[in-house]
């Protein structure tokens, strides 16, 4: 058995969907409120690529641009870079 409440929006879409594909039968679905159609649809499939690329982009900002990790002698040139 499934009890949903779709009277809100998914935070991920399709997450609803998913869960209530997965019911065999009518009785085994209960939903847990009234519930709005527009909760279910979505103004563009293109919302969702723009979040993404959104977090493509933020993650690209946090790459560390430099090895902080370098081992004195191996930044002067020296040594072969293990830590010593």
């Amino acid at each position: 058995m499934i009890v949903s409440d779709l009277s809100y929006r998914d935070f991920q879409t399709g997450l609803s969907y998913v869960a209530i594909s997965r019911v065999k039968t009518l009785e085994g679905l209960m939903l847990d409120a009234p519930f709005d159609r527009n909760h279910l649809l979505y103004g563009s499939p293109l919302d969702g690529m723009k979040m993404k690329m959104r977090d493509q982009e933020l993650r690209k900002r946090q790459v560390l641009t430099r090895n902080l990790y370098m081992s004195h002698n191996t930044k002067n040139g020296h040594g072969n870079g293990s830590v010593r």
